[in-house]
C-alpha cells in the first residue's frame, strides 16, 4: 500500500500540481507513468540479478530506503523537471518489489499451495492500494484541517507537498519489518543466502523457448499499456469532465477497488477452482486472455458514459476484471522459468510492462492536448488508445496459451523438482554422518 501511495497523490492532485508548477496534459502524463517506468525499467534487472545471488530481505530494504528518500523530494520539488526526476527515483525504488515476491513464492510454497499464495499477495496489494486511495482522499481534506497546528516551516506550503512527506514516514518501519522476515523454505532458491550464489544463464533458456517468451511479453505488455491508457486518466477524467472533487474520486474509486479486489479473491481461488483442475498449466493464462476480453468491452461503454456513475459503474466492472488477471499473473509469470533464474525472467517482463505503461499515459496526454475543444475529449483519447491494445494483447495470450506456454511451464517446473531432489541427495549423506 506504502509504494503506491505516492502514485496515487500524483493521480488524485493532479489539477491542483498541474496549475501550481503550469503542467500541461503531455507533462501531467509523463508524472502519471513515465518518470516512474523509465528508472524502473532501469534498476529492475540489476535488481532481479541480485534477488538471485543475495539475501532478499537487504536488497528490499534497500529499495525502500530509496523509494522513501525520491518521495520526500517529490514534495520538494518546484518545476517540472525536478518532480519528474524525483518520480523517476520513486520508480527506482519500487522496481525491486515484484522480481523479488513473485520469485520467492514458489521457492516457500509447493504447486498444491502456489496459487492461493499469489492470490493472497495480490489481494493484499490490491487491497492496500484500495485502502490508500481512500485513505488518501481522506487525507487530502484533513491536511487543511490541521494545518494551523503544523510548525511554521511546513504550515505555509502546499497541500500535495504535505501529503508526499506524510507518504515516506512509514518507510523506517517498513525496514525493520523486513529484517524480521524469516526465511525457512527456500529449496532451489540462489538468493536466498547472504552469500552470493552462481546462477545459469538466463539467454539459453530464452532461446529455448523463443514462441512462448515473445508472446507473453508482447501479450501482456500491450494488456499493460491498455489498462494504464484508461486507468491513468480515469481520476482526472472525472474531476474535469464530470465535476467530482478528488475528495469524492478516492473515497468512491477506493471504496469500488476494495469490494473488486475481494470480489475477484473469491471468484478466482474458490468460484474458478474446478475449472483450473481441468484445464492444467494454461489455466493462468485463460484466465488472463477471457479477462482482457471483458475490460475491452467496458472500455467501449466508457466512452459513452453519461454520468459519473456510469463511470464509476464500469470503472469497478474493469476492476473486478483486471483483479482476476492479476490474481493469475504471478502464477502465469512462475511457470516461465525454474527457480534459479525466475526473478531475471520475471525482471524483463517488468521492464517492458513498464515501458509499455510509461508509453501510454502521455500519449493519451498528447492526444487529449489535440482534442480540448471536443466534449469528453481526454475520455475518447484514452479508449482509443487502451481498448485496441487490450484485444490484441488478449489475442496474443491466447496463442501463446493453446500452442506453447504449457509445455515450457512443465519444463520449468520439472526442472525445480529434480533441482530440490539433487539437493536433498547431498544433504542426506550429511545428515547421516552428523548422526
Amino acid at each position: 500500500m506504502f509504494a503506491l501511495v505516492d502514485r496515487q497523490i500524483l493521480v488524485l492532485l493532479a489539477e491542483p500540481i498541474r496549475k501550481h508548477l503550469a503542467l500541461s496534459d503531455l507533462q501531467l502524463g509523463l508524472l502519471q507513468g513515465t518518470g516512474i517506468a523509465i528508472f524502473a525499467a532501469l534498476a529492475t534487472y540489476p535488481l532481479g540479478w541480485l534477488a538471485d545471488r543475495f539475501d532478499r530481505r537487504v536488497v528490499l530494504m534497500g529499495c525502500v530506503a530509496v523509494w522513501s528518500t525520491a518521495v520526500v523530494a517529490c514534495g520538494f520539488a518546484q518545476t517540472f523537471e525536478q518532480l519528474l526526476l524525483a518520480s523517476a527515483l520513486v520508480g527506482a525504488g519500487e522496481a525491486g518489489m515484484v522480481p523479488l515476491v513473485f520469485s520467492m513464492i514458489p521457492d516457500i510454497f509447493d504447486a498444491r499451495r502456489r496459487q492461493m499464495a499469489n492470490s493472497f499477495y495480490v489481494v493484499a496489494g490490491m487491497t492496500g492500494g484500495a485502502l490508500g486511495l481512500a485513505i488518501c482522499g481522506q487525507i487530502i481534506g484533513a491536511v487543511e484541517v490541521f494545518r494551523p497546528d503544523l510548525p511554521t516551516v511546513l504550515s505555509g506550503l502546499e497541500g500535495w507537498r504535505l501529503s508526499f512527506f506524510t507518504a515516506a514516514l512509514p518507510a523506517p518501519l517498513m525496514m525493520l519489518l523486513l529484517a524480521t522476515i524469516r526465511l525457512d523454505r527456500n529449496v532451489g532458491q540462489a538468493g536466498s543466502a547472504t552469500a552470493p550464489h552462481v546462477s545459469p544463464p538466463l539467454l539459453p533458456h530464452l532461446r529455448r523457448y523463443p514462441q512462448t517468451f515473445a508472446s507473453f511479453y508482447a501479450g501482456t505488455s500491450l494488456s499493460l499499456f491498455g489498462y494504464a491508457a484508461v486507468s491513468g486518466w480515469i481520476v482526472i477524467i472525472l474531476t474535469r469532465d464530470y465535476g467530482q472533487t478528488p475528495q469524492q474520486v478516492g473515497s468512491i474509486l477506493g471504496t469500488v477497488g476494495l469490494v473488486a479486489t475481494l470480489l475477484g479473491f473469491f471468484v478466482s481461488t474458490i468460484g474458478l477452482r474446478r475449472l483450473a483442475t481441468k484445464t492444467g498449466l494454461g489455466f493462468p493464462l485463460i484466465t488472463m486472455w477471457a479477462a482482457n476480453l471483458g475490460v475491452f468491452c467496458t472500455y467501449i461503454a466508457l466512452a459513452l458514459s453519461s454520468s459519473a456513475l456510469h463511470v464509476y459503474v464500469l470503472q469497478g466492472m474493469s476492476t473486478f476484471l483486471l483483479i482476476l488477471a492479476n490474481m493469475m499473473y504471478p502464477s502465469a509469470l512462475q511457470g516461465l522459468a525454474p527457480s534459479a533464474m525466475r526473478a531475471r525472467a520475471v525482471a524483463i517482463q517488468f521492464v517492458l510492462s513498464a515501458m509499455a505503461g510509461a508509453a501510454a499515459t502521455p500519449l493519451v496526454g498528447l492526444i487529449s492536448d489535440q482534442l480540448k475543444g471536443v466534449a469528453n475529449g481526454t475520455m475518447l483519447a484514452a479508449v482509443g488508445v487502451g481498448a485496441p491494445c487490450l484485444l490484441a494483447g488478449a489475442l496474443l495470450l491466447r496463442w501463446c496459451q493453446r500452442n506453447h506456454y504449457e509445455k515450457t511451464a512443465k519444463d520449468s517446473f520439472d526442472s525445480d523438482a529434480a533441482a530440490a531432489g539433487a539437493a536433498q541427495g547431498r544433504l542426506a549423506p550429511q545428515s547421516a554422518k552428523a548422526a
